[in-house]
């Protein structure tokens, strides 16, 4: 992580977003894998806010060539600058967090389990093929 000192980091304002998104992430580590698309939902609906609101924010700019009232803008400029871009700055830290997490129990499972070599995903992302490594034996044993 960025020390507070570094450029990367001075953008960014002081948040909560940290813990909250380690406590979802934590509900994914559960054994029948609730928790994982309870959270995928969760972050499509926060995606689905940002979508509303750009949409909101094209139709009161395009509305018949009218000018919106000065309030109306400006609350929609404040959404869209600020709301949305809390919003994505939510999604970015959590999808992070995720794929922090999901990396560390491949890498945790191809130690403890017979590893994989490969693996081909058709284009949609599902598994097509994967090939397992041959199983290593330890000689001593015998």
């Amino acid at each position: 992580m960025p020390a507070a000192s570094d450029p990367e980091r001075s953008v960014i304002p002081a948040t909560n977003v940290d813990s909250v998104v380690t406590n979802l992430w934590a509900g994914t580590l559960d054994l029948d894998g609730e928790g994982l698309v309870r959270l995928l939902r969760l972050l499509s609906a926060r995606a689905e806010q940002i979508k509303a609101m750009n949409v909101r924010a094209a139709a009161l700019f395009n509305e018949g060539g009218q000018v919106p009232e000065q309030l109306e803008a400006n609350g929609a400029l404040l959404e869209i600058a600020y709301e949305a871009t809390c919003l994505r700055w939510f999604l970015a830290c959590a999808f992070k967090r995720l794929a922090e997490g999901l990396e560390y129990d491949v890498y945790e499972r191809q130690n403890h389990l017979r590893r994989m070599e490969s693996v081909i995903y058709n284009a949609e992302g599902d598994v097509e093929s994967f090939k397992l490594g041959r199983e290593e034996r330890d000689d001593r044993s015998s």
